[in-house]
């Protein structure tokens, strides 16, 4: 019991040693890009130049659109909800029953 006890202070001392090796490396990298990019000098108070035309007054705001393509139903519409609400409001105690029964139904799905 009193190795394994060993063994395992040695492990964990190990890990903390690799633990600050992991750590220096981080950080030095962090100040190395940072020094680099200088990632976190903004200034505030710059003017703002206009992405468009450098003619334009100093933009006030900045929005960005992103456009994707529809989302639109398969020729297949043989997808069935596997979930049935019921109509009209519910209890809290029919929620939890709808619940145990989706997955006693997930179940035997599977097995079958």
């Amino acid at each position: 019991m009193l190795r394994q006890l060993t063994k395992t202070l040695n492990k964990s001392e190990d890990l903390k040693k690799n633990k600050n090796i992991i750590s220096d490396i981080v950080r030095d990298e962090w100040n190395r890009l940072d020094d680099d990019f200088e990632l976190l000098d903004i200034d505030t108070k710059a003017e703002k130049v206009s992405f468009t035309s450098v003619r334009n007054e100093e933009p006030r705001s900045l929005q960005i659109i992103m456009r994707t393509d529809e989302i639109s139903l398969d020729d297949d519409n043989d997808v069935k909800s596997e979930v049935t609400i019921p109509a009209g409001p519910t209890t809290f105690w029919q929620r939890v029953a709808a619940i145990f029964k989706a997955i006693r139904d997930f179940i035997v799905g599977l097995l079958k």
